[in-house]
């Protein structure tokens, strides 16, 4: 990780603003503060490492079978998810656009939580804390109770809980947005949700835009958390910033999605009149913040929620990771993206930050997620990247400054996937506003196939870095609002018609 902050004067002229800003990049190999803390050597570390366990499907005619109340034998006690099985939620998951059949599934979901709680406890389990409106349990327990629940038929899989730490190390005109801008299109009517630190919404880059905010956080003796507020809760403030080191992170990460130009700054973020949902994940961990991935999995089922509820949700963005995965990874938070994509929502994860060649952070080697790495403003591939066939896109991740929650800058740089995943969920937000009728998946190909191709290194091929003003270029203009059926029952979006010289 590479990070340097600077101040930014209230008093500053914009070429004074400039000037500073060049003066703070120039000194960013020269020094790092105190907050640079290597967050990947947290992760790799830790005991956490997920290890994904196959879904064993019983006949749905088979009844439960009772759960012996006595511990299998014993062996050391971990965090785990649990999938429900068929049986006991009576039915399959629901992938589905049709946001009352999501309301439908949550409620069925909640109501074989507490059936199965019951269960759970009886076997012995601890810390036990649904994911609300999903299938999907956080406990304590062992690998011996958890095959023991399996056999008996009241899960069909398991997984471990993870540690999931912020992943760190001028872009926004790199990717081309004016060009939109100037259509009068910046993100209007759209929201973006933060799933990371907390986001300070007094900001200047970020004030009067605050939609909504929730926290998800947890105290496990298991996991060795602390919980930073109270889980579950949507009051005002929920969503502020945890206050250990590197809390600043998703304050930043939210004004290159969304920040907008104040008399400190002359630069926007990439959608600069979206709205934000800010969610606050990290727990405390070894003294810094730490998401569990069932703190993650329940942030991103409120953002499904919203999303079902009418709320205009264009992209959630994740800029945290976890353990190595050299391949495509299933489990719980796949599931839960697929159902954001059927809602026509992006699930926006960056790769990490170890310059893997043929690996990305969990969980962005989910299939469904919309993998990020970075590049550098010269357009080369930045050398912390990881990268996979399972990297989607690239965008700008170094010496990115946005705003910050430190308590000393309110401006400062850093380097990071972190940071190109935020372009990549503000993007989403420009482009739904004007392409509301086409489908994420649509969107995502567009963005794909009009980026700038950079190669990476060795043998990984070449990926596409987000170009905006292509991107709207090859889609065309399209009338705000006019949409068709197609015969599939596919919603298009109509040309505009070219006005005629009068």
């Amino acid at each position: 990780m590479q990070m340097f902050t600077g101040r930014i004067s209230t008093g500053m002229t914009a070429s004074s603003y400039a000037i500073a800003i060049a003066a703070t990049l120039a000194a960013a190999s020269a020094a790092q503060a105190e907050e640079n803390i290597t967050l990947d050597a947290i992760a790799n570390s830790s005991q956490a490492a997920a290890q994904m366990r196959a879904q064993r499907q019983a006949p749905i005619a088979a009844p439960v079978r009772a759960i012996r109340t006595q511990r299998p034998a014993a062996g050391p006690a971990e965090g785990f998810i649990l999938t429900l099985s068929d049986r006991v939620v009576g039915g399959k998951v629901v992938v589905s656009g049709d946001s009352e059949a999501v309301k439908q599934s949550a409620i069925r979901n909640n109501a074989a939580q507490e059936r199965a709680g019951r269960q759970l406890r009886a076997a012995g389990l601890r810390e036990i804390k649904p994911i609300r409106g999903s299938r999907f349990v956080a406990v304590s327990g062992t690998v011996q109770q958890m095959q023991q629940l399996q056999r008996s038929g009241v899960i069909s899989a398991f997984e471990k809980n993870q540690l999931l730490t912020p992943l760190l190390q001028h872009s926004v005109p790199l990717i081309n947005p004016p060009q939109i801008w100037n259509t009068f299109n910046r993100g209007q009517g759209q929201e973006v949700a933060i799933i990371d630190t907390g986001v300070q919404s007094t900001h200047e880059f970020l004030a009067g835009r605050l939609s909504s905010e929730a926290c998800f956080t947890t105290t496990s003796a298991t996991m060795g958390t602390t919980a930073t507020c109270t889980s579950g809760s949507t009051a005002p403030g929920a969503g502020a910033p945890c206050t250990m080191a590197n809390c600043w992170h998703g304050t930043h990460v939210a004004g290159i999605a969304v920040g907008r130009a104040t008399g400190l700054t002359a630069q926007n973020g990439v959608a600069p009149e979206s709205r934000y949902v800010s969610i606050q994940v990290a727990s405390e961990y070894d003294g810094g913040p730490a998401a569990l991935t069932s703190d993650t999995l329940a942030a991103f089922y409120h953002v499904r929620d919203l999303k079902a509820s009418g709320r205009h949700i264009a992209s959630a963005n994740y800029s945290m990771g976890g353990q190595l995965v050299s391949g495509p990874c299933g489990g719980p938070l796949e599931t839960v993206f697929q159902q954001l994509r059927a809602l026509q929502v992006a699930p926006v994860t960056s790769s990490g930050n170890t310059g893997e060649q043929g690996s990305v952070t969990y969980p962005a080697c989910a299939p469904s997620a919309i993998t990020v790495a970075g590049t550098t403003k010269q357009d080369a591939m930045g050398s912390y990247s990881n990268l996979s066939p399972q990297v989607d896109m690239l965008a700008p991740g170094s010496n990115i400054v946005s705003s910050s929650s430190h308590p000393t800058y309110n401006y400062q740089g850093a380097t990071g996937t972190s940071m190109a995943a935020p372009h990549v969920a503000g993007s989403f937000a420009l482009l739904r506003q004007i392409y509301h009728c086409y489908s994420i998946n649509q969107l995502e190909t567009a963005l794909e196939n009009n980026g700038v191709m950079i190669a990476g290194p060795g043998s990984t091929g070449s990926f596409p870095r987000i170009d905006l003003a292509a991107t709207y270029s090859s889609l065309g203009q399209f009338r705000w609002g006019h949409c068709r059926i197609s015969k599939e029952g596919m919603m298009k979006a109509q040309p505009a018609l070219k006005a005629k010289p009068l």
